[in-house]
């Protein structure tokens, strides 16, 4: 895989990542100008506890396909590393991002401020987490310095 192909292929990652990242932030903003009003029988429900264990198993599947299942198939893919990573990178951070997802609907249905917005911050720093800096070189499993 030549130079070029490989630095276009970083900017496709980086932009997907920048992309979802920003999107946490985009819901907050829109979430704070909508001006929903804070229903006190909103928080009652089952719905928060539900979404909690939802979210966290979404984060941490995120970051079992970030970290576990990458690196198998990248130590098994050889020089078709980049085909692989895309796919399961999407998905990553898809299932990050939705936590922020969860933390709109909660905000639209009037759940107060203090509880949805954990679902932003979790989905925040689980994005922050996951850059793509795993494009250092063609395949992680040949380079020591990639970072997991």
């Amino acid at each position: 895989m030549d130079d070029q192909t490989l630095k276009a292929q970083k900017i496709v990652h980086w932009v997907i990542w920048g992309s979802l990242t920003m999107a946490v932030i985009i819901y907050v903003v829109l979430l704070q100008l909508s001006g929903t009003e804070v229903d006190p029988e909103a928080s009652e429900g089952n719905l928060l506890s539900i979404l909690l264990v939802v979210s966290g198993g979404c984060v941490t599947v995120s970051f079992a396909i970030r970290f576990l299942v990458t690196k198998k198939l990248a130590a098994k893919a050889e020089r078709k590393f980049s085909m692989i990573a895309l796919p399961t990178y999407i998905v990553s951070l898809a299932l990050a991002e939705s936590v922020a997802v969860y933390g709109l609907l909660m905000g639209t249905q009037g759940v107060p401020m203090k509880e949805y917005m954990l679902f932003f911050a979790v989905s925040f720093f689980a994005l922050l987490l996951q850059p793509p800096t795993f494009l250092r070189g063609e395949n992680p499993a040949e380079s020591r310095s990639s970072q997991w």
